[in-house]
């Protein structure tokens, strides 16, 4: 999978508005890594009863991987990087940040700016 473009067009933009994430990933202070994963999609999830699902299951991995998550936040007290939660079994699409079809990407932001300005964020 190639990874996307992580510009933004708004911050080429004068006077649009930058996100809580990307000021604080600017700062670099919060970073979301992506891997791929290390374990296999069936035995996690096992068979369908359907083959022609895990034969299209195995072509979408094939053509996207499968890939692990990683929020991190800059430690204050250490510097160094921190993980603040993590999520496995995505498919490739579901690493797009400009879109974020499975929205577990926004969760994972929102754990790491958790970690860096409370909860609130």
């Amino acid at each position: 999978m190639v990874r996307p473009d992580r510009s933004c067009p708004a911050r080429s933009r004068p006077g649009c508005q930058v996100s809580p994430w990307e000021r604080a990933e600017a700062a670099g202070l919060v970073r979301i890594r992506f891997e791929p994963e290390t374990e296999s999609y069936f035995d996690v999830y096992g068979r369908s009863d359907s083959p022609g699902d895990d034969i299209e299951t195995e072509r979408q991995i094939e053509r996207q991987g499968l890939w692990w998550a990683c929020a991190e936040y800059r430690d204050q007290e250490t510097g160094s990087w921190a993980q603040a939660d993590s999520i496995g079994m995505l498919f490739g699409d579901d690493c797009d940040e400009r879109t974020d079809p499975s929205g577990y990407l926004a969760e994972l932001k929102n754990s790491a700016l958790a970690n860096i300005y409370g909860a609130e964020s």
